[in-house]
């Protein structure tokens, strides 16, 4: 689909968090102009999120109103994420930290993070994964209220308040889902929490959820490490 062979290798080493340097540069310049090479990022995108998590890419205007960059929202493979908005921030432009929040729902697993089996708490998953979030977020938080313990409760909640934009809410839910949990599910909960402060702007503070997280040196330490040096350049112009 794209132009030439040379540019498909080349976006599919951006994909994969593998493009450096200029050739980063050269290749965003040319997305510009090219649409087959435009439609052949676009799938490289799309086909990424049946993997690892992958983000959303949303044009956005420059100062020069003549060209347009692609901004991060969610999440591209780690590498390529903090490759593209160290490139963005080298050219002049100012993203907000928000923009490196990465807020998908996770779908419950049962497998790994096997809660207790009682009948409130199986039909308000059910309810998180058929996508009822307003539902969910409230038979979740009456769990949650009832065991300030109940990790499992707290981290779902906070995940579904996430996709209902109350993000105050979730940061509240996620905050006690760390203090409440260990293992996998508080490395998780880390994780989001430190998306939801992203998202909300709080910079200095995912700093800190972000080291906290690669301090624990788990499955999510090369993610964190990979945001929080996309995060460092943003700091000096975040609100707090």
């Amino acid at each position: 689909m794209a132009c030439n062979h040379q540019r498909s290798e080349q976006i599919a080493d951006f994909s994969a968090g593998h493009l450096r340097g200029d050739l980063v540069d050269n290749l965003l310049d040319h997305l510009d102009g090219c649409e087959p090479c435009s439609q052949e990022f676009d799938l490289a995108a799309d086909l990424a999120t049946l993997g690892a998590p992958v983000a959303e890419l949303r044009p956005v205007a420059t100062p020069d109103p003549v060209r347009r960059r692609p901004l991060l929202r969610m999440v591209l493979p780690a590498a390529a994420a903090a490759a593209l908005l160290l490139t963005i921030v080298g050219r002049g432009s100012d993203p907000p930290v928000s923009s490196l929040a990465s807020l998908e729902a996770l779908h419950y697993p049962t497998s790994v993070l096997r809660g207790g089996d009682d009948d409130l708490r199986r039909a308000a998953m059910e309810r998180y994964q058929a996508g009822d979030f307003e539902r969910a977020a409230a038979e979740l938080g009456a769990l949650a209220q009832e065991n300030d313990q109940d990790a499992l409760a707290h981290f779902y909640g906070g995940l579904a308040l996430l996709q209902l934009d109350r993000m105050t809410d979730a940061q509240t839910a996620l905050t006690a889902a760390v203090a409440a949990s260990e293992g996998l599910l508080r490395e998780r909960a880390l994780w989001y929490l430190a998306n939801t402060e992203l998202a909300l702007e709080q910079g200095q503070r995912a700093q800190t959820t972000l080291e906290r997280l690669i301090g624990l040196d788990g499955e999510y330490v090369l993610d964190a490490r990979a945001k929080l040096d996309a995060l460092r350049p943003l700091l000096d112009d975040s609100p707090e």
